[in-house]
């Protein structure tokens, strides 16, 4: 569903909410028809490249590491950047009308839990974690 439909979603009262990061609240200024946002934190954002690998294989071994490096490096320095403007696109969100409605995330991390069982990525999510630099 793309943003427009989104918006005009909410506005005329067919749908009464959505899944949004402050990202892309503010940019398409949703507060403008919706009152309320969850702060559950559970995506900010994601960066990344994503290319076949056949297509990655026949790169010369120097390119490859740029595209392994370079992309990583941007990716993060990007997602730092999303991470510092957090409290002031809040600012802005709340200028605009919007509640912020802390919710209780233990909730929700032990509500996924048996999905990652399930999927066999308890392992690969404790990984993730741990080079994330976060508590599981």
């Amino acid at each position: 569903m793309a943003w427009s439909e989104v918006y005009n979603g909410i506005q005329t009262k067919s749908i009464d909410g959505c899944e949004v990061q402050y990202t892309s609240a503010v940019s398409s200024k949703i507060y403008e028809v919706c009152e309320y946002v969850s702060k559950t934190e559970h995506i900010n954002l994601f960066n990344m490249v994503i290319c076949g690998q056949a297509w990655f294989d026949k790169l010369p071994a120097e390119y490859q590491e740029v595209m392994k490096k370079d992309f990583s490096d941007c990716a993060y320095n990007n997602a730092q950047d999303i991470i510092a403007a957090q409290a002031d696109m809040e600012k802005i969100l709340t200028d605009n009308g919007m509640t912020i409605v802390e919710v209780d995330k233990d909730i929700f991390r032990e509500a996924v839990k048996p999905a990652y069982e399930k999927l066999g990525w308890t392992e690969l999510r404790e990984q993730l974690y741990k080079e994330a630099g976060v508590e599981a």
